[in-house]
Parts: structure tokens; C-alpha cells; sequence
């Protein structure tokens, strides 16, 4: 696979952070667009436009990572609770909450959408809560990425604000960094342009300058609103966003595309803890029941992007789907039906990783026409999709769901056959993924060096899985308290701040379950 620019791979599947938050196509593209523009125009250094280009893209990395605790409060629809509280301000609450009353939880009733929005505004442990996770997230998958320390530390201020309201660290003025504020009004501009246009785009600027934005980068985007909205306008945007990358031009190799892969697959499975391990785990066994076919190693390496990547559609539907526990109805299986459409309209547009989504988006599909959503049959379907398939069938059975426990090694054996009878599965594939499944205790005992003992390991795994300081002190039968304490712990010895960075660890180490 030839090297591709760094900005296209990851310009391209920008999508994702989009479809993730509920945001128009293109949202992070024109926001890294409006973000280094504003900062030339405000007489920025080229170095500090490029950490502003960075800085402003990835930013959206740490989206899926209070997803889980969104759903909660929301109805279950943590993609509309993100798009909702995207535009919320302490300056004008009352503003603030009229717009999110129109869009939060769009499906429930009044009553329930202003129960839902107290409980958010209210609860100001929510709220510091969002503010660690997010960065917690997006700085760690930042890491993974290969970005430097300036693009990571720039990440810790994401939810800061210029009067110093914001959190976790109360950053106040200039002590925030020049990127991190350029791209606060990057992110807030872009969104109140996309939905009311020029005035009351230029009008938010003018209400928050002082307050969430650096006052003199709100001045110098007053005077130049003209052409700063022409550019995020522009019908050619992703050719200007690739025009405004900075020099030196950041390259990606065949290992940081692995790397992009890797944590674009973290990316999407923290959006619920009952997927914490799906992706990493189906490319693992993937690869194994690939090298047993003897594949050739091109062959595996694409498959193994391939299974990182086929689920990355599913940031697409509210968690309140995946964690339903009885059927579906029609309406919520034609959602889960069109999560592989969209894993192919995220990778589809980047060259170098067409071989990669013509796999990617076979996932569900079958040899009998039976899958979804292009019902392709045998013939359209290569050996790695085939073996694509089925792992991914025998690790979902592995895997605890709302509506079934995980099941055992032997009964997946049995519906892994059970599907080659009936002309789902291919015979080969299922022997190869059969004979590559290890043992049912897939996590590898703690190393001593990293400081965690038997009981925060415990701990660490089902808080990354969702649960709740009650529901952890149930199932070990220790109390809430010294669970919270255990917490504490943990997230000092990691050094995290937030369930999803604990999650993130663990996952990186080889410790989750």
C-alpha cells in the first residue's frame, strides 16, 4: 500500500467524527478550514497554524468517548444529546436551553426532553464528567495516532474557555493555547453558520467574545466575516483544507496507517461498552484465520484494516439500538442495516484504502444474498470478506449482548456450522476461524509494572464496561465508597481521568474483558 497524506487519510474519514455527533458532512473539514484561516489572519506563526490544523481535526477523536453516559440521560439517542449540547453556554442559559430543547431526544415528548435537559444542567458532575472524557479521549487516541506533544497537551484545554469557566483546569486568557482557542471558535462558528447562517453566526461570536473566545481573535474574525465564511462555503472546501496544510506535509506510511486504523477502531467502539473490544478483537482473530489459510501477507494486512475498520458505520445509530434488549422493530433494524452503507461512504473516498472497504463493507453480508445492505451473494464475495464474515459472526457470539450472554466455544462451533449448512458461511472460513480461536480467557494476566492490583484491575474492567460505582460494589460486594476509592486509584496509577481513558488503557494493554 503507497503512502498517502496524512491530512487526506484522515480528512477523508473526518465522516466519521461527523456522522458520530449528528453533524453535516464535512463539519470538521470546514472548522480546521475557519480555525488556520481566523489564524492567519490574526498574524499566527506557521508554526502555530500547523499545531492549529492538527489540533482542530483531531479534536473530534474523543467523540464516542461520553456516548454511553449520553445515552443514558437522553433516551438513548447520545448522538442527539451531543448535537444538542454542542451550542450550550453558562453565559445564557436560558438561550442555551431553548436550543437544545428543540433538537435533544427528538423522538420523546416535551415532558421528557425538559426532564432530560434539567437532569444535564443541573447536574454539574455530568457536566465535569464530558468535559475529562473528551479530552481524556481524544488526547490518548491522539497518541496512538502518532501526534506530538503539543498537539496532545493542546488537547488537555479542549474544554476550556478564555474567562477560565471552563474545565477540567479552569485555564483562563492567554495560558490557554493560541490552536486550542483558535479552534473553539472554528468549532462554534461552523456549527451556528451551518444552521442559521452569516448574522447569527457573527452574532455568537460577538456574544461570546470574552467569554468562551479570545476577544482579540473575535475582533479579527468581525472584521474579516466575509472571507472567512466564503472559504467555509467554498464547494471545493476538502481542496482548500488540503491547500492550507502547513509545511512540512505529514506523510503516513503503511504503519501510521495501521495506527489510524487502530485507534479510529478504539474510536468506535467506545461509543457502548458492550462493543469495548468487537473491532480489535475481530481483526486479531481475523488475521489468525487468515495466516492459517495462508493468505499472502498483503492479503492479511488489508483484511486486518479491514476488520478494524467494518463496524466504523455504527457510530450512525443511537445506543439506545445496540443496547435494546428484545427485537427490533423495522424501523431500528433499517438503521443497523446501513451502518455498513456508511463504513463505506467514510472509507470509500480514500484511494489507498479502497481494497480495505471493498472488505470492510462485505462484513454482513452472506453467500446466499441473505446479508446486508447490498444482499450480495457468493460470487461477489472474496476469500478475506468470507473470513471477514466469520469472525466477526464467532467474536459477536463471544460477547455479551443485552439480549443473550456470550456464549461458549463449543456452541459458537455449532452456529458457525449450523451457518455453513445453510449456505451463509463459507466452509473454509469457518474452519480457519475455528481453528484460530484461543482460549476462552482471551486477556493476559496484569504485569506487576503496571501497578494495578488484582481488585483495580477488577474494578478498571467493568467501570470501562459501563458500570456504575453501585452496580461494580454489587458484583465484587465491596460498598459504592470503596469502589469510588478504588477508582481514585486507578485512574492516578494510568493516568486517566475518565471511563473511556480507563477504557482506552486497558484495550492498549491487553487487559480488557
Amino acid at each position: 500500500m503507497a503512502r498517502i497524506r496524512l491530512a487526506e487519510l484522515l480528512g477523508r474519514l473526518s465522516l466519521a467524527f461527523d456522522i458520530a455527533n449528528d453533524y453535516p458532512p464535512g463539519k470538521a473539514i470546514r472548522s480546521t478550514v475557519l480555525a488556520v484561516e481566523l489564524g492567519a489572519r490574526a498574524g499566527a506563526s506557521v508554526e502555530v497554524l500547523r499545531d492549529t490544523y492538527w489540533v482542530t481535526l483531531l479534536a473530534y477523536l474523543g467523540g464516542t468517548g461520553f456516548a454511553h453516559e449520553q445515552g443514558l440521560i437522553g433516551a438513548g439517542n447520545d448522538l442527539a444529546v451531543r448535537n444538542a449540547m454542542s451550542m450550550f453556554s453558562v453565559d445564557n442559559p436560558l438561550r442555551s436551553a431553548r436550543g437544545v430543547l428543540q433538537r435533544i431526544a427528538p423522538q420523546a415528548s416535551l415532558a421528557r426532553r425538559l426532564r432530560i435537559l434539567g437532569s444535564i444542567v443541573t447536574d454539574h458532575d455530568h457536566v465535569e464528567r464530558f468535559h475529562r472524557t473528551i479530552c481524556d479521549a481524544s488526547a490518548q487516541l491522539t497518541e496512538i495516532i502518532g501526534a506530538g506533544p503539543r498537539i496532545m497537551s493542546a488537547l488537555e484545554q479542549m474544554c476550556e474557555r478564555w474567562d477560565g469557566r471552563g474545565a477540567p483546569s479552569q485555564v483562563e486568557g492567554e495560558a490557554m493555547v493560541l490552536p486550542m482557542r483558535l479552534h473553539h471558535i472554528g468549532h462554534i462558528v461552523e456549527i451556528a453558520h451551518h444552521r442559521d447562517g452569516r448574522t447569527a453566526a457573527a452574532a455568537v461570536v460577538r456574544r461570546r467574545a470574552g467569554r468562551h473566545f479570545d476577544p482579540g481573535l473575535a475582533s479579527v474574525l468581525l472584521e474579516a466575516q466575509a472571507p472567512l465564511f466564503d472559504a467555509i462555503e467554498d464547494p471545493r472546501v476538502f481542496e482548500r483544507f488540503m491547500q492550507l496544510e502547513p509545511e512540512p506535509i505529514e506523510w503516513a506510511d503503511e504503519r501510521r496507517i495501521d495506527d489510524v486504523a487502530h485507534a479510529l477502531a478504539i474510536f468506535t467502539d467506545l461509543k457502548s461498552p458492550i462493543f469495548m473490544l468487537h473491532s480489535t478483537g475481530v481483526a486479531a482473530l481475523a488475521e489468525r484465520a487468515a495466516d492459517q489459510l495462508g493468505l499472502p501477507a498483503d492479503e492479511i494486512r488489508t483484511l486486518r484494516l479491514a476488520a478494524l475498520l467494518h463496524d466504523i458505520g455504527r457510530v450512525s445509530v443511537p445506543n439506545s439500538i445496540w443496547t435494546h434488549a428484545g427485537p427490533l422493530d423495522w424501523s431500528a433494524w433499517e438503521r443497523v442495516r446501513l451502518t455498513p452503507y456508511y463504513t463505506g461512504r467514510i472509507l470509500g473516498p480514500v484511494p489507498a484504502l479502497a481494497p480495505v472497504a471493498e472488505i470492510a463493507t462485505a462484513a454482513h453480508e452472506r453467500l446466499d444474498g441473505s446479508g446486508y445492505p447490498q444482499h450480495r451473494t457468493a460470487q461477489s464475495l472474496s476469500l478475506p470478506a468470507r473470513v471477514l464474515a466469520a469472525a466477526d459472526m464467532a467474536f459477536a457470539m463471544s460477547e455479551d449482548r443485552p439480549y443473550r450472554g456470550a456464549l461458549s466455544s463449543e456452541a459458537i462451533a455449532r452456529e458457525l456450522i449450523a451457518e455453513v449448512t445453510a449456505g451463509r458461511l463459507d466452509g473454509k472460513a469457518v474452519d480457519a476461524v475455528l481453528a484460530s480461536l484461543g482460549l476462552p480467557d482471551r486477556a493476559p494476566q496484569p504485569s506487576p509494572s503496571y501497578g494495578l492490583s488484582d481488585r483495580e484491575l477488577e474494578v478498571s474492567q467493568l467501570l470501562a464496561r459501563g458500570k456504575s460505582n453501585k452496580e461494580i460494589g454489587a458484583l465484587l460486594h465491596i460498598s459504592p465508597r470503596t469502589v469510588q476509592i478504588h477508582v481514585a486509584r486507578i485512574f492516578d496509577k494510568l493516568g486517566v481521568r475518565s471511563r473511556a481513558g480507563a477504557a482506552i488503557w486497558l484495550i492498549e494493554h491487553n487487559l480488557a474483558r
